[in-house]
């Protein structure tokens, strides 16, 4: 007896349940309503949910079909809905057991076959009402299906339900960072429908009032909107044509990309059911990216959109300077290359001067190189922690698409190790590169078959100490020792400028060394004692000729004869004045030389210093 009382209480909860609500709003009214045919004589979907419940098909209030395998009645919720009850008014004048088998079914898409059945109408009579409950089942279409051949017909179908808010719908106060950004699209129609009408910020739905875009009949048809800037996106809002032609945008998918390629975004969302002025909004889930597509995808068709919104967080780089970090690579020093005309010098990259015109004279431009490239020296070896290049801004832009930035001790590029690719450019762009802590002196931006044109680099990252650089205190070794060299130049160049205390870097002061131009020239210092010797310090030229000390490897040995010297270290990296710190670990010897081997050249250099610990 309890059981069968609680069944009873349950029985009575759930006709409870299924009752059409008192107060409730019958969405269906909003909506757009379509059927498999119509009858001769009148019968249209919309009669259907026009809000009249007369059960007389003459009096113009009934839908009716042809006898349709299946027969069937839709209704466009132009959201979707939790549907808890659909309302079923029958004929009340003639042939009311027509709607007996219907089944009522809700979906999202608008393909009745995907719909799921939520009731079944078993019994009728003239002028029946049927109350189904859906129990809150999910969809945008309501529909009503006759599964075997036969005429449908409807007086009025009503539908109860609340909307299903997508989680990811935008705030009303949102920013719409689609609006800063830079539209294109697969073509342009003849008559108008250009890209940027997409992020006006008008959502006018009327192509007529210049507030869509349009394509030509491509495959795929595409529509694209570079964002600046890498967004975790959460939304996309899109808004499809009002005055006609909607059902173009079926089944167009919203993508997320890092680069321009829309083939390499990822769909986040498929747009399944449209209605004129239709608005779909798409949860991305916070997908990444700098660019927001609509695709068309598997069809050569038509592309109009009215509106795209797009929500999200800009994602910082992780690496992204400090307002006061200081940019290292003003003190450095640039080439490239090549030269383009009279005005893309290499300087103008590291002039602290970001202006992208390259006719204001603050942009570089090589020629079209295999590879092109342009390079900053540092002057000192840094742990490299950011790069940042600036684009250019009055044309050329997409040359810098694919551009890689380098670092590496070595002057030659190829050997520099990449730390990051440009994928992504517009005009006036600028890239912020994480190189994680790279080591090198050089910084390269290079670029394969293509003119390299650049209005800015800025370089960040923190000095890496030489471990063997000598203390403030510590005692140069090699003022105590005498010098010689393989060969003089003239009269100034004499071997004892290098061991003088001075390291000024004019030749013409006579505070520097100089060779005859011959093979292996070489310089020696003899310590007069042997020592473990921890460091050599060399000065570089800084009036001319740097590049003759690169590559001149520092040796040290017990023998006056430099070949039989032990290499302990090689400079690799000049400019002006540069300095290079070689570490020696504790190597033994009486004589410090620096030879310039396998090579017809003159050896100049300004000072050498030594420092170590005498040996036992």
């Amino acid at each position: 007896m309890k059981i069968l009382a609680m069944f009873w209480l349950f029985g009575i909860c759930l006709a409870h349940v299924c009752e059409r609500p008192s107060n409730g709003i019958n969405i269906a009214r909003q909506g757009i309503a379509k059927q498999s045919s119509r009858n001769l004589h009148n019968g249209e979907a919309y009669l259907a949910i026009d809000g009249k419940t007369n059960g007389i098909y003459d009096k113009g209030t009934c839908s009716h079909t042809g006898s349709d395998s299946p027969s069937w009645w839709k209704v466009n919720l132009k959201a979707t809905y939790a549907v808890t009850v659909v309302v079923v008014y029958n004929r009340q004048d003639c042939c009311d057991s027509r709607l007996k088998g219907a089944e009522v079914r809700v979906g999202a898409s608008p393909d009745i076959s995907k719909h799921v059945k939520c009731g079944v109408i078993e019994t009728t009579s003239p002028g029946s009402v049927h109350t189904i409950c859906c129990n809150g089942k999910r969809g945008q279409f309501v529909s009503i299906v006759l599964p075997n051949p036969d005429h449908l017909t409807l007086c009025e179908v009503e539908v109860y339900g609340e909307e299903v808010v997508p989680p990811c719908k935008p705030a009303l106060n949102a920013i719409n960072i689609a609006t800063g950004g830079l539209a294109e699209q697969s073509s342009q129609y003849a008559h108008g429908g250009a890209p940027d009408l997409v992020i006006d910020g008008k959502r006018n739905a009327d192509s007529f009032n210049r507030s869509c875009s349009q394509t030509e009949i491509t495959y795929p048809s595409w529509w694209r909107v570079n964002l600046k800037a890498v967004y975790a996106v959460s939304a996309v809002v899109v808004y499809n044509r009002q005055d006609c032609c909607d059902m173009q945008l079926l089944g167009a998918e919203v993508r997320v990309g890092a680069t321009p390629d829309v083939s390499d975004h990822i769909i986040c969302g498929t747009i399944e059911a449209v209605y004129p002025g239709s608005v779909h909004t798409i949860c991305c889930n916070e997908m990444k990216g700098q660019y927001v597509s609509v695709v068309l995808p598997n069809r050569a068709d038509y592309l109009s959109l009215c509106e795209v919104e797009v929500y999200g967080e800009a994602i910082t780089p992780e690496c992204k300077p400090e307002p006061n970090a200081i940019n290292i690579a003003k003190q450095g020093t640039a080439d490239q290359s090549s030269y383009y005309l009279y005005l893309g010098f290499p300087s103008h990259v590291i002039d602290g001067n970001r202006n992208g015109i390259f006719r204001k004279g603050s942009c570089t431009h090589t020629q079209k190189d295999t590879p092109s490239w342009w390079r900053v020296n540092l002057k000192a070896t840094y742990a490299v922690s950011t790069v940042v290049v600036y684009n250019r801004e009055d044309c050329c832009d997409s040359i810098l698409m694919g551009a890689e930035i380098r670092v590496g001790d070595s002057r030659d590029v190829s050997k520099q190790v990449k730390c990051g690719t440009i994928t992504a450019v517009y005009p006036g762009s600028a890239h912020t590169i994480c190189c994680y802590g790279m080591k090198g002196q050089f910084v390269s931006v290079v670029l394969p078959n293509q003119y390299l044109t650049l209005c800015e680099v800025e370089v960040y990252g923190e000095p890496v100490p030489t471990e063997c650089a000598p203390a403030r205190n510590a005692i140069n070794l090699a003022r105590r020792g005498t010098a010689e060299q393989s060969s003089f130049y003239g009269s100034m160049g004499a071997a004892n400028h290098a061991i003088d205390g001075r390291t000024d870097g004019d030749f013409n002061y006579r505070s520097c060394t100089h060779t005859g131009l011959e093979s292996s020239p070489w310089l020696r210092v003899n310590l007069r004692a042997t020592y473990a010797i921890s460091s050599v310090v060399v000065y570089n030229r800084q009036d001319c000729c740097d590049g003759r000390l690169n590559g001149a490897e520092i040796r040290i040995g017990d023998s006056p004869d430099v070949s039989e010297h032990v290499r302990c270290g090689t400079i690799e990296a000049t400019y002006p004045g540069s300095v290079h710190t070689i570490c020696c670990h504790g190597r033994r010897g009486q004589y410090v030389s620096v030879v310039l081997p396998n090579q017809p050249q003159y050896l100049t250099l300004c000072e050498v210093e030594v420092y170590g610990e005498a040996s036992d």
